[in-house]
């Protein structure tokens, strides 16, 4: 009772989820469930260009120590 595969029926099965895997209903056909235009952070992303991040400087105290005075680092 036990029938080995063929080559063919092993090849059916696993080209079936490889062909059938581009047919997303929501992301090919998005108009159909949501009318309305998206405007959402990454399709701004997309129009408009990444965003340059903002540098931020920071100030370092002035204190220098001399041989005999030792400043303890902070944390």
């Amino acid at each position: 009772m036990n029938q080995v595969l063929s080559p063919r029926h092993l090849l059916a099965i696993l080209l079936i989820p490889i062909f059938t895997t581009g047919c997303t209903t929501i992301e090919n056909r998005r108009d159909l469930y949501f009318p309305q235009c998206v405007w959402g952070p990454y399709t701004k992303m997309l129009h408009k260009g990444i965003p340059k991040q903002k540098v931020q400087s920071i100030t370092l105290p002035k204190e220098t120590g001399g041989s005999k005075n030792v400043i303890k680092p902070q944390g």
